[in-house]
C-alpha cells in the first residue's frame, strides 16, 4: 500500500490509501478523494472495450472496477495495465492520479 500525501492549511497529512498516488499534491488543498479502485478498461473508438490503460484522449471512457466510469477531458499517453486510480473532487471539477500522474476527467 503506498502513501497519498494530503496537504490541508495547517499541516501535510500522510494518509494511506488502496490506490497508488505518489505526487506532490500540494496544488490539490481542499480537494476530497471520492473514489479509489483500479482502472480495469477504456472504450476504444469503434465502441469496443479494451482491458488496458492507455493514457487519456479527449472523451475516452475509462472503466473504472468493472462497473464505474470517468470520462477524459485531456490528451495524455500513458500505458499500464489495471493501474490504480484515486479520484479527488473540488465540486465542479474532478481530477484522477493513474500511475502518478494527474488527469482532467468529468462524470
Amino acid at each position: 500500500m503506498k502513501q497519498l500525501l494530503v496537504a490541508t492549511s495547517a499541516a501535510a497529512l500522510s494518509v494511506e490509501v488502496a490506490a497508488a498516488c505518489e505526487l506532490d499534491i500540494s496544488d490539490y488543498v481542499g480537494w476530497t478523494i471520492i473514489y479509489s479502485g483500479t482502472v480495469t478498461g477504456y472504450i476504444d473508438e469503434n465502441g469496443q472495450v479494451q482491458d488496458q490503460f492507455n493514457g487519456c484522449t479527449h472523451n475516452r471512457v475509462l472503466i473504472v472496477d468493472n462497473d464505474k466510469a470517468v470520462t477524459c477531458n485531456e490528451y495524455s499517453y500513458s500505458y499500464a495495465y489495471r493501474p490504480d486510480i484515486v479520484i479527488l473532487s473540488n465540486g465542479p471539477s474532478l481530477k484522477a492520479c493513474i500511475d502518478d500522474e494527474m488527469y482532467d476527467v468529468r462524470r
